[in-house]
């Protein structure tokens, strides 16, 4: 019988360190645990390839960020990337994670970035796919045009317009629609004052000089159809990137795991081999 393409595990949810916060789970491999963070305009759902190709054979865990369904937002209006650091290591612990494989998509790039400074005893390889590399700018200051598009989009639109509108720029013209529909229901579950403060990041982060600090093996891969962190930005990344190699994949856009899951899944597959080797 085929492996399904796609799983989705229930929500689970918990208060850890005084705050509630979901996530979804499945596997008991004697493989590393993955921990995946997902982007900006997403959610756990995003990872559902992910669960299909890894839960035969280790524990995959995929949160809802601070702010997002079902997950209390963080305290400061303008969180910081070692913010969202502190509460994935919170839910390592809480699910008695001593060390994992770190995957962050987007956004979720920049959370694991920090994740992996904070904590690089936990981390034993690190994927960082389409990477977003932020815009550097200082915590309270005015937000670049662009950026603050985002937040007005989803006080004026809601989470389901902001879907409506947004959804398949994540993707390439090629997508499946169970892809598609995918991607779609979880940007239509974006909290407007969670994604704010996730705005609020990017604006704040800078990639660039972040991972150029980490000593954790890892890689970054990238959509060449990506129109949102193009193929140039990406490879910029894995450029500053210690002991990181690259991967490019032909014909699909910047939501890639949902898209192609067995060529994410191929690609990020040597990392993890070679994490559980030295375990």
């Amino acid at each position: 019988m085929a492996r399904p393409r796609y799983v989705e595990p229930p929500l689970d949810r918990a208060v850890i360190a005084g705050h509630h916060q979901a996530w979804r789970e499945t596997g008991t491999g004697a493989g590393l645990p993955l921990l995946l963070l997902h982007g900006i305009g997403s959610n756990s759902r995003a990872w559902a390839g992910q669960f299909a190709g890894f839960g035969a054979e280790r524990r995959v865990i995929a949160w809802n960020a601070p702010g997002y369904r079902d997950s209390d937002p963080l305290p400061a209006c303008w969180p910081t990337p070692d913010d969202y650091a502190a509460a994935a290591l919170a839910l390592l612990d809480h699910l008695e994670i001593g060390r994992c494989i770190l995957i962050g998509q987007s956004l979720g790039a920049i959370m694991a970035t920090a994740l992996a400074l904070r904590a690089p005893a936990r981390i034993v390889a690190l994927a960082l796919a389409s990477p977003a590399s932020g815009y550097g700018v200082g915590r309270g200051d005015v937000l670049p045009d662009k950026v603050q598009r985002r937040i007005d989009d989803v006080r004026s639109l809601g989470a389901a317009g902001l879907a409506d509108r947004r959804a398949m720029a994540l993707l390439s013209d090629a997508a499946s629609p169970e892809a598609q529909a995918i991607v779609h229901t979880a940007m239509a579950e974006v909290v407007p004052d969670g994604y704010a403060q996730a705005v609020r990041l990017l604006a704040t982060a800078d990639l660039i000089a972040d991972v150029g600090r980490l000593a954790v093996p890892g890689c970054v891969l990238w959509g060449r159809e990506d129109m949102i962190t193009p193929p140039a930005a990406c490879r910029a990344v894995a450029d500053a990137f210690p002991n990181a190699y690259a991967t490019e994949i032909a014909s699909v856009g910047h939501g890639f795991a949902t898209e192609a899951p067995e060529q994410f899944n191929q690609a990020v597959r040597p990392l993890i081999e070679a994490a559980d080797a030295r375990e």
